[in-house]
């Protein structure tokens, strides 16, 4: 099929959502389709300065094309990069449009292409625009599907019941990863105990954890600490706060060599907190590093909430219940054995392989449309 990903997202970046988008284009290629990503154009001050290559950038094929379209910060610059989607869709002509940007796909729709979006938020109210929107492109013939990450999310809308909504149209599929070279040579680490090497990836926002990492080091200072994330106004910051021997900064990692990091960790940590951006606390995450964890093999350590009990159980991960108090991270690693921590390692890869690879994820939905 000729396939339209219709995205918001500064690419090239180092942003979650964005290695996510461009590794989805290049599953979706792998699957045999002929895919070209429109973007939101690259506005300097959000894109990671530098970049000769895209491609190499997020260690993908030059499988796809990618197109950035005009999105002014002026008003009307969204609804400029609808218009320029929607231009180029009548150019193209394109199988399908899956789309992660809701008024570009409306539109796509209403000129009689076949569109499924990608929701990654909730609705805020049924008379919202956004809800408007959703009932407004369920009524449409070429209207195939709406696609959550979570199963939380998936209810939500479900639930809201909105015109045109429901069980028959509203599909639940985690984000996945792409599956990792065959042999991945783990990357020397710097060690300062002999203990084991527990790492954490991604940024260092407090929703994610990261000082939860921190917190640990300095409680169990038999063991190296590892973050691979962060800005560099953010490391200059911790690195200033917290000088501890076991505690390694990272910083940025490449993707050509951050799967080499996370293959060289005993243990990987996914301590997610309650978002302050997210009061009500919607269990709506499905977060990318968990399946990067997975993929290779690594024993993860995570926060027991119910999105991530949907992959997540006590024979591929080690549940922390109490993800808030560091007491109970403390716990959890000190009783840990290492013939356990190979035990759900090699029962996480053996999940992840089955379900939750991103050329899988494209194929069941693409059946399932």
């Amino acid at each position: 099929m000729k396939i339209a990903y219709v995205a918001s997202a500064p690419v090239p970046s180092r942003v979650a959502r964005s290695v996510n988008i461009v590794k989805s284009c290049a599953a979706l290629a792998a699957l045999g389709h002929q895919v070209v990503l429109l973007l939101t154009e690259a506005h300097a001050d959000e894109v990671e300065p530098g970049v000769d290559d895209v491609f190499a950038f997020y260690d993908v094929p030059r499988s796809f094309e990618i197109r950035w379209l005009p999105s002014p910060r002026r008003f009307g610059g969204r609804t400029l990069f609808s218009l320029a989607v929607a231009g180029f869709a009548l150019r193209w002509r394109p199988d399908l449009v899956y789309g992660r940007y809701l008024r570009a796909c409306l539109l796509t729709c209403r000129l009689g292409f076949d569109t499924v979006v990608e929701l990654h938020s909730p609705v805020r109210g049924r008379r919202s625009s956004k809800a408007k929107r959703l009932i407004a492109l369920a009524r449409l013939r070429h209207f195939r599907a709406f696609v959550t990450l979570t199963d939380a999310m998936r209810r939500h809308f479900v639930m809201l019941g909105l015109p045109g909504i429901g069980e028959h149209n509203v599909l639940h599929a985690p984000t996945g990863a792409a599956v990792p070279p065959a042999t991945t040579e783990p990357q020397p680490l710097p060690r300062a105990t002999s203990g084991w090497q527990i790492g954490y990836a991604g940024g260092l926002d407090e929703h994610k954890g990261a000082m939860i990492a921190v917190q640990l080091a300095k409680a169990l200072p038999g063991h190296d600490f590892h973050l691979m994330g962060g800005s560099e106004e953010q490391l200059a910051t911790w690195r200033a706060q917290h000088r501890l021997p076991n505690l390694h900064l990272h910083g940025y990692v490449p993707q050509a060599v951050l799967l080499r990091y996370i293959a060289a960790l005993d243990l990987c940590l996914l301590p997610n907190q309650p978002n302050p951006a997210n009061p009500g606390a919607e269990p709506y995450t499905s977060p990318l590093k968990l399946f990067n964890y997975m993929a290779l093999g690594r024993p993860v350590l995570a926060s027991d909430y119910p999105e991530l009990r949907e992959i997540l159980n006590p024979d591929n991960a080690v549940l922390v219940d109490d993800p808030t108090r560091v007491g109970s991270w403390v716990a959890a690693i000190e009783g840990l054995a290492p013939d356990r921590l190979a035990r759900i390692g090699a029962q996480a890869r053996h999940d992840f392989i089955a379900h939750y690879t991103l050329e899988a994820r494209y194929r069941d939905i693409l059946q399932r449309i």
